[in-house]
């Protein structure tokens, strides 16, 4: 990640650069905070030169896959500086890191018979996908869910829920998405008798950002579901 550095701006020069030509770098339609160029009058035409984009500037946009940028030249003397032509820059400055899913539990802090709830005639539990930045309508996404037995590390044999394209509505944006995990399938095997009477789920979120599968954290829950409902 480039998370806290300066970039460059590179251009090159134009036909006769003369002394005192000043050259103004535009960030997203903004000046840049450092200092513009004054041409010295020892340069050449199509010489390259350099200017510092400072952080402070990316980093009110970090992320941008067509990030506009162009130039000014202020000529001395002129009131009309002259323009470039616009130039799509790909800013990906920082890592992007998604929140883990939360697990409605009503406070318990982990998955108990008490706490299911019925949906459609079904019952089982809600895991809350968190609105963010990169939740958006029209997005992605793709939910997991898996279960374990009580080790938290050997995933019980078909008891895994995975949805492909899920369609984020503009609700999902504001509240974030309640996803509806069935108990008898996924969260009934995590009790194997007497011996073993609670397992683990764990569940996991995934979003194309930038052209780029973005996964999100997730730590796992405990299921204890007494003699399995």
């Amino acid at each position: 990640s480039d998370e806290g550095k300066d970039a460059t701006a590179k251009i090159n020069l134009y036909d006769s650069p003369k002394a005192g030509d000043m050259l103004t770098v535009y960030w997203n339609g903004v000046a840049l905070s450092s200092t513009p160029y004054t041409v010295t009058g020892s340069e050449s035409a199509n010489q390259e030169i350099e200017l510092v984009v400072p952080w402070s500037d990316i980093s009110t946009n970090p992320i941008n896959l067509e990030l506009p940028v162009y130039y000014t030249v202020a000529v001395p003397g002129s009131k009309n500086p002259q323009l470039s032509l616009n130039s799509e820059v790909n800013v990906q400055a920082v890592k992007i890191v998604l929140a883990e899913a939360q697990y409605e539990t009503g406070g318990i802090g982990m998955y108990v018979c008490s706490g299911l709830i019925e949906v459609g005639g079904e019952w089982g539990v809600n895991v809350l996908i968190p609105a963010s930045d990169y939740l958006k309508e029209g997005v992605d996404l793709t939910l997991a869910w898996r279960s374990y037995f009580g080790d938290g590390l050997t995933e019980i044999p078909d008891t895994s829920l995975i949805v492909t394209n899920y369609p984020v509505s503009k609700e999902d944006e504001r509240d974030g998405i309640l996803w509806f995990i069935p108990y008898e399938k996924h969260l009934k095997p995590t009790y194997g008798g007497e011996t073993e009477q609670y397992g683990y789920g764990r569940a996991q979120y995934q979003i194309v950002i930038l052209g780029e599968p973005v996964p999100s954290n997730s730590s796992a829950i405990m299921i204890a579901m007494g003699r399995g409902g």
